[in-house]
């Protein structure tokens, strides 16, 4: 990825991952909270520009909820393919797994956090207009295992004959 210096897809790519996952969904979340103070000012007026900020409102939700999946996504998947690309010999392979492990107390962390700031009362109404998000971070734990697997798999799996 383009965050690791002088390194090639290894498990500390999903560390950059997770970091921009965090920032990205702390951003949201006072975006979301600032942008609902607006809108709730208008709820009760019936003028056309209080009904086009609803509108907006309502795509700019769905917006931020597919750019979060879509950074998540195509992150942890660049990550595999730069992993795969890359020549590693397998004897960093238990160095990867215990980076992994590292990674997914990192994330165990970064959920905490998430969940921390839903449950906080002010914060309830957000938590309903991202549901993708929602289930990216109540099962983070799981897709860090899944990513790192994959990383790992790639990074070691493949013949070298032929790759370079």
């Amino acid at each position: 990825m383009i965050f690791s210096l002088n390194k090639k897809g290894t498990v500390q790519d999903l560390f950059f991952i997770v970091g921009i996952s965090l920032a990205f969904i702390t951003t949201v979340f006072v975006a979301m909270k600032i942008f609902g103070g607006l809108q709730g000012s208008l709820i009760y007026t019936s003028s056309p520009t209080a009904l086009e900020v609803q509108a907006d409102s309502n795509r700019l939700n769905n917006l931020w909820d597919g750019i979060f999946v879509m950074v998540f996504v195509l992150g942890a998947v660049s990550a595999v393919i730069a992993a795969f690309l890359s020549g590693a010999h397998p004897i960093f392979f238990w160095s990867s797994l215990i980076l992994g492990m590292l990674l997914i107390i990192v994330g165990v962390v970064a959920n905490n956090y998430v969940d921390s700031v839903l449950t906080n009362d002010s914060m309830s109404d957000v938590k309903a207009l991202l549901p993708k998000t929602i289930f990216i971070f109540d099962n983070f734990g799981r897709f860090l295992t899944a990513f790192i697997m994959m990383v790992c798999i790639a990074l070691y799996f493949p013949t070298r004959e032929g790759l370079g």
